[in-house]
C-alpha cells in the first residue's frame, strides 16, 4: 500500500476531531486508521461499523458517543482519500490484499532522536535549553539555517529552492553512533514565527510525505519556534510506515527553536 495513503486518512480524521472540539485521547485517530484500512483490504468499509468496532476510551473521555461522532462528509472523504491512492484502478483481489498488507508484516523500526543524541551537533549538550529561551522565535530565515547547519556537518553541496522540491537538504555527512548516515531535513524559518502545525506543512501535511521519498535514514523537522505535537505524530507515523515497508531502522528529529538555536550558538552561528 501506498504510505501516502494512511497518512492521508490520518490526517483527515486527526483534522476531523480537533476541528470539533475534541482530544485525539488513547491515539484514536490512528486505531481508526488502521481499522479502515484493514476494511479496505478486505474489499468493503462502512465508516459507521469501523468506528463500533474500534476499542478506544476516545469516545467517554470526550463525552460523544460513537453514532455522533459519525458523519457522511468525514466517510466521504477517507473514500476520496483511498480512491487517490495507487491503488484506485486495481480490484480488490487476492493479490491486492496480500500487496496492502505487505509493510504491516515487516521488521523494519524506527526511533525517535533528540538533537543531542546526533554525533555532528554533540557540542549542543554544553547550551541548556534556559540559556537560549529568551531568543524564540529565531529571527532566522531558512536559507541561513540551511547553510549554518550544512556548514556545521561540513557539507559544501547545497540543494537550491524550488517548488517540487522532496526536501531542502538532504545529506550523507551527518554522523551518529559513529557512522555517516544519510538525512533528510525539512526547515522552517522566520516566515513563519508562529507553532508549526500540520496545516504549515502542505496540504495534508505533504511536504513531511514528500520528505520521507528522499532515500534517507534520518529525518529531521525543524523550525524556528514551537513545534506542534500533530507534527510529531505525522514525522513518527509516515517514518514507522517507511521502516515497515523497506525493513530498515529509520530515525526521526523535531528541532524546534530552542535546539535550533543550542545549535547554532555553540558553533559560532548565533550570538545571544
Amino acid at each position: 500500500m501506498n504510505n501516502s495513503v494512511r497518512i492521508s486518512i490520518y490526517n483527515i480524521i486527526l483534522n476531523y476531531v480537533f476541528n470539533r472540539g475534541f482530544q485525539d485521547y488513547d491515539n484514536f485517530s490512528r486505531k481508526l486508521t488502521e481499522a479502515i484500512l484493514e476494511d479496505f483490504a478486505k474489499g468493503h468499509f462502512d465508516l459507521r461499523k469501523t468506528i463500533s468496532k474500534v476499542k478506544t476510551s476516545f469516545f467517554r473521555l470526550n463525552s460523544i458517543s460513537r453514532s455522533q461522532f459519525f458523519n457522511k462528509r468525514l466517510e466521504k472523504a477517507i473514500i476520496n482519500a483511498w480512491k487517490n491512492s495507487s491503488k484506485i484502478n486495481e480490484p480488490l483481489t487476492e493479490r491486492t490484499v496480500k500487496i496492502i498488507k505487505t509493510p504491516l508484516l515487516s521488521h523494519g523500526v524506527c526511533k525517535e532522536l533528540q538533537v543531542d543524541d546526533i554525533d555532528s551537533f554533540i557540542e549542543v549538550r554544553k547550551v541548556k535549553p534556559s540559556e537560549v529561551v529568551n531568543l524564540i522565535p529565531l529571527d532566522l530565515d531558512e536559507e541561513f539555517i540551511k547553510n549554518s547547519l550544512a556548514e556545521i556537518i561540513g557539507e559544501t553541496f547545497v540543494q537550491k529552492d524550488w517548488g517540487g522540491e522532496l526536501g531542502d537538504l538532504f545529506t550523507t555527512r551527518i554522523k551518529f553512533r559513529g557512522h555517516r548516515i544519510p538525512t533528510a531535513f525539512m526547515f522552517k524559518g522566520k516566515g513563519l514565527r508562529k507553532k508549526l502545525t500540520i496545516a504549515d506543512c502542505g496540504k495534508n501535511g505533504d511536504q513531511i510525505l514528500r520528505l520521507l521519498k528522499l532515500p534517507a535514514r534520518l529525518f529531521i523537522v525543524q523550525h524556528v519556534g514551537e513545534i506542534d505535537f500533530t507534527v510529531r505524530e505525522q514525522l513518527e507515523m509516515a517514518t514507522e510506515a517507511k521502516a515497515r515497508q523497506t525493513g530498515k531502522a529509520l530515525y526521526y528529529c523535531l528541532m524546534d527553536g530552542v535546539d535550533t538555536a543550542r545549535v547554532l550558538l555553540v558553533y559560532g552561528k548565533l550570538d545571544r
